[in-house]
């Protein structure tokens, strides 16, 4: 099946006893997994997070993180599967110090030995 969606909402309250990393936040996720074959799976993503620091002594920090992300599952053999993952993230922050963006890539090969 080429088409198999799934939507995710997630909110996220830290609060680190003395830390200024003390935050509120929301997170919406939407994601596709494309069965190709038997052997190989592709998932696309994309969503959209926000955290609120309210507890800093400096000022209050707003922080909107949009990100999309595509992986792949191959299935080599019964023992060996690939694994692989592509994932961008842009922290767009009102503390400038903290606007950023991040491209991370992650190839593994993973061994069943039952």
């Amino acid at each position: 099946s080429w088409l198999s969606p799934a939507v995710s909402l997630t909110s996220d309250f830290a609060r680190l006893e003395g830390s200024s990393q003390r935050y509120t936040g929301a997170e919406l996720f939407l994601t596709n997994r494309m069965f190709l074959t038997n052997r190989f799976v592709l998932m696309q993503g994309a969503g959209i997070a926000t955290r609120y620091y309210d507890s800093r002594p400096e000022a209050l920090r707003s922080d909107t993180q949009p990100f999309a992300m595509l992986s792949g599952v191959a299935k080599l053999s019964s023992e060996f599967t690939l694994l692989s993952e592509v994932r961008y993230m842009n922290n767009s922050s009102n503390v400038s110090l903290y606007s950023f963006s991040q491209l991370v890539a992650n190839v593994g090969l993973q061994y069943y030995y039952f």
